[in-house]
């Protein structure tokens, strides 16, 4: 045998690439030592040197994902590892980013000098002719987020870093842009006064929050469209504030709308938290409802509660309406309708009290509701109308309108047990040739009335005049149509007060001038 040694020249970087003999390369022999054993015969021994050089590849930063390296077998590294790879050769790389936490391919350094426009995975190191330092930078992706107001009025806020817009219902759609993977971006809903919020919406990643509240919080992990919607307010419930909100509900209702008062709304003297409540131009039929706790409006003496005018329908349900009032008119006019006016319109009360409601002292009628103009309509079922005062009507009064009680809508008795209150209304002389008439209801000519299962008790008059004159403790009909089925009228009061006397009482039930 024969041994042989070979001598690289290291410092310059060369190392044993092969041992050949008899022009046969040695399999995987790359020592710097080589033995030849059976020697038979002339043998030609070769050993080939080539440089070698390093390849240092690495993560930058160490954060968003892996970095594969295929040579002589497969490296993989998340930091920083080095290789040795022959001069001429190349060598393939994979990059591998974190996708689940949304990192991809910023850039590829070669020698810290970037790669133009390549972003892909792959990546190629070719002919390597020295050393080099092959990094992969990862970053977070970035999304676009949109965001409006799909229906509904009112506006959605949304923010990012210093970006910070807002859409408005009908004026399309706004954006963020650039925002990285896993960023959480809150958007805030305003409704107009009068909705609420009815839900939210989004295409893409997690959001927190929202349902009906005003705020939302938006996990972006791609890019995302994100809505609210807004519906007008139903519901009303008793607190600060809630009849200035009760009447732009009203306003704003669409037809046929049912809104539910929960508890106690009350006036106030706070900035337009009181006046009466009116119909807007969408409705032209409204119901108003008891929730729970019941429904009360309490006008606290500022103003009717409701003006039902211009051919509307507003329907009442398992409500209390109280101390509503409207002062006295101006000199040579009338007004009335301390708890409802009704002009050329329909109600229809449903088990509602109408309780404690003024209409003035000169010149007034109705205290709890005045019915006038053509078409006029008013129908009751069960409930109770009590402790109201006017100069005529204490109760109710109709001028050239229809009160029917009990009855179905052509008038005749319906078939129910339900019953109507009339009780402890009042009505006073002002004085001035304008009588106090009809405790309970009074009622003129044109006008049309007809009573089923009511009962009217301790209606009639109260007087500081001197001299007074009423007429119809429980019913003053002046004239037009009046029929009465199961009606008991009893304790008709006439009293005076301060003085006052009456000159004249006629009728201590009813009072009619037919």
């Amino acid at each position: 045998f024969r041994s042989f040694t070979a001598n690289p020249d290291t410092v310059n970087g060369y190392e044993v690439e092969k041992w050949t003999v008899g022009g046969s390369v040695i399999p995987n022999h790359t020592s710097t030592t080589y033995r030849l054993s059976n020697i038979d015969g002339n043998k030609n021994v070769t050993v080939t040197f080539k440089k070698k050089f390093d390849v240092t590849f690495s993560v930058g930063y160490g954060q968003g994902g892996s970095l594969k390296c295929t040579y002589n077998g497969t490296h993989e590294t998340s930091g920083m590892q080095t290789i040795h790879v022959w001069e001429g050769d190349s060598v393939e790389f994979t990059a591998e980013p974190d996708a689940a936490n949304g990192w991809e391919v910023q850039s590829w350094m070669v020698d810290s000098v970037i790669e133009p426009g390549h972003t892909s995975e792959n990546y190629t190191l070719s002919n390597v002719t020295g050393p080099k330092t092959v990094t992969v930078i990862f970053k977070k992706k970035t999304y676009t987020v949109t965001f409006s107001v799909a229906n509904g009025e009112g506006k959605l806020n949304g923010v990012y870093g210093s970006q910070n817009n807002t859409a408005e219902n009908s004026h399309g759609e706004m954006t963020l842009t650039n925002v990285p993977h896993g960023t959480q971006v809150p958007f805030t809903a305003t409704p107009k006064y009068g909705w609420e919020v009815e839900g939210w919406t989004a295409s893409a990643g997690t959001l927190s929050g929202g349902g009906t509240g005003t705020t939302a919080t938006l996990k972006v992990t791609d890019n995302a469209t994100v809505t609210v919607k807004f519906k007008k307010i139903t519901t009303v419930n008793g607190g600060d504030g809630a009849w200035k909100l009760l009447k732009k509900v009203v306003e704003i209702a669409d037809d046929k709308a049912i809104i539910t008062i929960n508890g106690t709304i009350q006036a106030t003297n706070d900035a337009d938290n009181s006046g009466e409540i009116t119909f807007g131009t969408l409705a032209n039929k409204l119901t108003i409802q008891s929730g729970s706790p019941a429904g009360v409006l309490d006008a606290n003496g500022k103003s009717r509660i409701f003006k039902v005018e211009g051919g509307k329908t507003l329907t009442l349900k398992n409500l209390t309406l109280q101390n509503g009032a409207v002062p006295n008119p101006p000199y040579g006019s009338r007004g009335g309708g301390g708890g409802i006016l009704v002009d050329g319109s329909t109600v229809r009360m449903t088990n509602c009290t109408i309780k404690d409601c003024k209409a003035g002292e000169q010149s007034t009628v109705g205290g709890a509701i005045r019915i006038e103009g053509a078409g006029a309509k008013v129908y009751i079922a069960g409930g109770e109308i009590s402790g109201n005062r006017a100069n005529r009507g204490g109760g109710i009064s109709i001028s050239g309108g229809k009160l029917y009680i009990n009855t179905d809508d052509n008038g005749d008795p319906n078939d129910s047990s339900t019953q109507t209150n009339i009780t402890n209304n009042l009505v006073a002389d002002n004085g001035y040739g304008y009588r106090g008439d009809g405790g309970a209801i009074y009622s003129d000519s044109n006008s049309e009335l007809k009573l089923h299962n009511t009962k009217i008790s301790q209606c009639g008059s109260k007087t500081s005049r001197n001299p007074s004159t009423t007429q119809g403790g429980g019913l003053y009909i002046e004239g037009g149509t009046a029929v009465l089925t199961s009606v008991e009228i009893s304790h008709g009061i006439f009293e005076t007060i301060s003085g006052g006397w009456y000159q004249s009482v006629r009728g201590g039930a009813i009072y009619s001038e037919n």
